[in-house]
């Protein structure tokens, strides 16, 4: 079962099992409130009675119940609410008014409250929240506002009441400045320069007064200059009840007012009022909220600030009335008694603009029927609404008639007012006519009386006939302009011109290609003497045609070269009908590449625009290559030798070689020419850093006597080489072994970049993994993976630091997969020999 009788139920069987063990409860509710519930479900108690009986269970009181019944009641109940709703589908869907229901009346203390409050969350599982429909419910369930939990979330109001374990700040800025922090003891009280000050119980604003004079006695500031806030609010719990979707106790800051407690209990039932909530202090001072009160002036907010212990009442809303139509915020509304029609209507808003307020209607269901009242304006201020009513205001659905349109080519469009005898100038002169509007042809649109609608040609030139034509209801009077008329289209420049681009003009007109390409801007420098007229068919865009103009004859016969409406004139620059030449350098140069050929362009140049030589270039092998270009003759190549000198200076015939186009020039490198090749000797050797080769097969063994060999605490064990050539990276090298026999294969010939690292040696061994180190050394001394390290033995395998120092192999430990790891990189595994195993050392 969903809502309050669920929670009844829960109660119950929490307070049974509490019963059972001997603890002293009250029941949170009463007989009455169970039968009010049974009611609004359509349940008869004769029925339930009989349905109990039918079951074994005798039962006058819910206090009896067992929680074995309380679970089998809750079946019961189920199955006789499921069953009316089976019988009650085929009833009318009808409008019902709102059954009236008792209201909760008794309400549990807030300690008994705590103590269920787990159970009610847990009966209240859902998170569906009902669609709110009554004016006032959407407040709560819009989820754009939310409950204070922090103190910090808000500033409190000068209506905040000061209570134990607040906390306030003083502030001064004037002539003198200071800022104090107090808090709240538990007898109300803040200690200021070893005098206490009561302000337990007051409200935020008469404790600044109070603090004020207090302070001013001691300190200089002017009015303005002295503020007290709260920095810090207390938390206390109250509890909320009745006709809202999650009640129980909660726990919230005092900052917090009666509103946002109801927030934080999902907002009222569709049932719940508004008009009449329930504040009972805990001194059992009652007060009467109205939250519509609240929206129209919150300025009220000091009557529901909270208290520790306060309990919040929402009761079965009395009196719901439905208001549609000419209203501005149709809606269901909750009425108080003394609240009549008039009051109705002012909480929707008032009449909306369209509203016929000359007669209400309301629909009333009563004695088992439902009729329709008709309440004039004149009534509605002492007109008694009951609980149900459905009122309608009608609204006026005629639209208005008595308007000439105007539409097109005018100052004023729009609709105007038409007045008995409107004649056709009249509407001119309202409208007013802009420059460039026709007025030989105007068209009004009119709509006859049987809805045929007629097209009526006038003249609205000054002395026209037509300007006398009268005017009717709905007549459109549409005014043209005269360039609806006129077919403009765009002819284009484009190519060797300034300004490229369309330019507008009448299609019927035509224009001389010297003013065309004047319009453009001119010629630009570059250009020829050749243009093509692009022209497209408009009919037919698939054909076009080309025709070739000389510019010169155009400019001296401007009349007789013309171009009109969607022709391109293109007009070609100088370089189009050049061929661009490039020549090139490649070899010992900084930069080389191609380059544009210039015009009477020299060997030097072209050195210089590659950056000059390299130094390993051979300036006196200096090779170029030219095409030999004959008309309509096979093409041949052929080779000139040349010498120069490094700096370019001089005047030398060779550097003066004139280039051609698509000459190819060759800068040799000299024979055998390199930098020095360095390597990098690290760590363990006598004198380390980097070393030149100065031989092509220089092995390790060379560079290292060359460094004065290694030193006394070198581990040629762990020694490793990189290598940066082509980004090989690291290579297993086995120095010790290269120490033994200078023709190991580890005795590698050494390249430029190569770094070679030897550490120093070391006196420990790690171990771990699978072992069983964990059973004899603490987590201080064990690793992360179990490992731990040990004195180094040489010539050991890995069995014998596995048995004597880390307890042998675990159960879940492998002997076939023991590896060892050298300083150098190199991983050696376990070797098995079928009947025995051989340990990497």
């Amino acid at each position: 079962m969903k809502g309050f009788f669920k929670i009844v139920l829960l109660i119950g069987i929490y307070l049974c099992i509490n019963l059972n063990s001997g603890a002293s409860q009250t029941l949170p509710v009463t007989e009455q409130q169970v039968r009010a519930e049974l009611g609004k479900r359509g349940i008869l108690e004769s029925d339930l009675l009989q349905a109990l009986k039918a079951k074994g269970i005798e039962v006058n009181d819910l206090k009896d119940l067992t929680p074995a019944q309380v679970l089998e009641l809750e079946g019961i109940i189920q199955e006789l609410e499921n069953r009316n709703k089976e019988e009650s589908s085929t009833i009318s869907n009808e409008i019902i008014p709102v059954q009236k229901k008792e209201e909760f009346l008794e309400t549990p203390a807030a300690k008994e409250v705590e103590l269920v409050k787990d159970i009610i969350e847990e009966a209240v599982q859902e998170d569906f929240v009902p669609e709110a429909n009554i004016y006032g419910h959407d407040f709560f369930q819009n989820k754009n506002l939310s409950v204070f939990e922090k103190s910090s979330e808000i500033k409190a109001p000068d209506s905040y009441i000061i209570g134990a374990g607040d906390k306030i700040v003083v502030s001064i800025w004037g002539i003198s400045q200071n800022e104090f922090n107090f808090e709240i003891d538990k007898e109300g009280y803040i200690e200021v320069d070893r005098r206490r000050i009561f302000l337990k119980g007051m409200s935020l604003g008469k404790a600044k007064l109070k603090l004020r004079d207090w302070f001013g006695k001691s300190y200089r500031f002017n009015s303005g200059e002295f503020d007290v806030a709260l920095s810090f609010s207390r938390t206390i719990n109250v509890n909320i009840q009745g006709e809202v979707n999650n009640p129980g106790g909660y726990t919230i800051s005092a900052v917090n007012n009666v509103y946002y407690v109801l927030m934080a209990a999902n907002g009222p039932t569709k049932i719940g009022s508004l008009r009449d909530i329930i504040l009972i202090k805990k001194d059992g001072k009652v007060i009467n909220l109205d939250f519509y009160a609240y929206l129209k002036n919150p300025i009220g907010i000091s009557e529901t600030s909270l208290e520790e212990g306060d309990v919040v009442i929402v009761p079965v809303a009395k009196k719901l009335v439905t208001i549609s139509g000419g209203v501005k915020r149709p809606m269901i509304y909750e009425l108080k008694d003394e609240e009549r029609l008039s009051d109705l209507i002012n909480l929707g808003g008032g009449f909306s603009q369209s509203a016929k307020t000359d007669n209400i209607h309301v629909l009333r269901y009563e004695n088992n029927s439902r009729k329709i009242i008709d309440v004039p304006n004149t009534a509605i201020n002492d007109y008694v609404l009951i609980d149900g009513d459905i009122i309608t205001i009608d609204q006026i659905s005629i639209k208005a008639e008595n308007f000439v349109d105007v539409q097109g080519y005018v100052l004023n469009e729009g609709k105007l007012q038409r007045f008995e005898g409107m004649k056709l100038s009249d509407v001119i002169k309202l409208a007013g006519l802009r420059s460039g509007s026709r007025r030989d042809l105007a068209f009004i649109r009119r709509m006859e009386d049987s809805g045929k609608i007629v097209y009526i040609k006038v003249n609205i030139e000054e002395g026209s006939q037509d300007l006398n034509e009268s005017m009717v209801d709905k007549d459109q009077l549409s005014i043209f302009a005269l360039s609806r008329f006129v077919d403009n289209q765009n002819f284009y420049v484009s190519g060797a011109v300034r300004i490229p681009g369309s330019f507008s003009f009448a299609l019927d007109q035509s224009i001389n290609i010297k003013d065309a390409i004047e319009l453009a801007g001119g010629l630009r420098r570059d250009a020829s003497g050749i243009a093509i007229i692009h022209t497209i068919d408009p009919l037919n865009p698939k054909i076009k045609t080309y025709r070739r103009i000389n510019l010169v004859e155009a400019y001296a016969d401007p009349e007789n070269f013309k171009i009109t409406a969607l022709d391109d004139l293109e007009v070609f620059a100088k370089d189009l009908f050049d061929e661009r030449s490039n020549v090139r350098i490649n070899g010992a140069v900084n930069s080389p590449g191609e380059f544009q050929y210039g015009k009477n362009m020299i060997l030097a140049d072209l050195l210089t625009l590659s950056g000059g030589f390299k130094l390993a270039a051979a300036t006196n092998r200096i090779e170029i290559s030219r095409l030999l270009i004959e008309e309509n003759i096979p093409t041949k190549t052929v080779i000139a030798n040349l010498s120069v000198s490094r700096d370019l200076m001089g005047s030398s015939d060779n550097l003066n070689f004139e280039l051609q186009p698509y000459d190819e020039v060759m800068v040799r490198f000299v024979p055998e020419f390199e930098f020095q090749k360095i390597v990098i000797l690290n760590g363990e050797v006598k004198f380390p850093g980097e070393y030149s080769l100065i031989k092509d097969n220089e092995t390790i063994l060379d560079i290292i006597a060359r460094a004065g060999g290694l030193t006394d605490e070198a581990s040629p064990v762990a020694a490793k080489m990189k290598r940066n050539d082509d980004d090989l990276g690291y290579v297993i090298m086995k120095l010790d072994e290269v120490l033994d026999n200078k023709n190991s294969k580890f005795n590698f010939t050494l390249k430029d970049g190569d770094i070679i690292s030897i550490p120093k040696s070391k006196d420990f061994v790690s171990i771990s993994g699978a072992t069983n180190a964990s059973d004899l050394y603490d987590n201080e001394i064990l690793g992360t993976q179990n490992d731990i390290n040990v004195p180094f033995h040489k010539g050991k395998s890995a069995k014998f630091y596995i048995e004597n120092y880390a307890g042998g192999i675990a159960k879940n430990g492998n002997p076939n997969e023991i590896f060892v790891e050298n300083s150098n990189g190199e991983i050696m595994k376990t070797k098995n020999y079928f009947l025995f195993r051989k340990y990497p050392e």
